[in-house]
């Protein structure tokens, strides 16, 4: 996605995930924070745009119609409808921000990117990788204090303009110490609403 986004700058460059049964192979449906991994991720190495490959027969039964899209899983469905799209709407003025601040992270698999939006800071951070890492990230004249991770219930403390937080496989984090910025979406009700799904899904 950055070779994309440098290549047709300032065009813009539209991502378009999504997710197949190859034949003859086994295969696991894409989990739901490795969508939003895939997505945050295009977002931050400079996608403009996001559309979900083949939406489909939304009365299609799970695991039962390959040509269903996003409607083929739980993860998928509830993933894109009730998860990525109402994020992504809830961001979009944070993302259409034209000015992006310079953030750097301590490890090369973990990519961030810094907008400020109404005066609030926003710093999006993915990692790319399936392995656990501790990480930080660091913001030239990032302001001091308690940033929420939206959508995860809990906050962290930057200082000296540097946060440290632990990332496991494909985790995407979006920091904000805009205190009124109203989370979009709550991902561990979203997992387990997900998980339930998935369960009686299964023959």
């Amino acid at each position: 996605m950055k070779l994309v986004a440098e290549g047709v700058a300032p065009q813009g460059a539209w991502f378009c995930p999504e997710a197949f049964k190859p034949a003859g192979k086994d295969y696991r449906s894409i989990a739901y924070h490795e969508i939003r991994c895939l997505v945050f991720g295009s977002i931050v190495n400079g996608a403009t745009g996001i559309v979900p490959y083949k939406i489909g027969n939304p009365k299609a039964g799970y695991y039962q119609n390959a040509q269903s899209g996003i409607f083929e899983t739980p993860d998928m469905r509830l993933g894109y409808l009730q998860g990525i799209g109402p994020e992504l709407k809830g961001l979009e003025d944070v993302l259409l921000e034209p000015k992006r601040l310079p953030v750097a992270t301590n490890n090369n698999h973990v990519i961030a990117m810094r907008k400020k939006h109404l005066g609030g800071e926003f710093v999006i951070a993915v990692n790319t990788m399936p392995d656990e890492y501790d990480c930080g990230i660091i913001g030239a004249d990032l302001p001091d204090g308690a940033y929420r991770v939206l959508g995860e219930n809990r906050t962290i403390v930057i200082r000296d303009g540097k946060l440290n937080d632990h990332f496991s496989g494909f985790a995407t984090h979006i920091y904000t110490n805009d205190s009124t910025f109203l989370a979009p979406v709550d991902l561990a009700t979203l997992t387990n609403e997900i998980s339930k799904a998935k369960a009686a899904s299964q023959p």
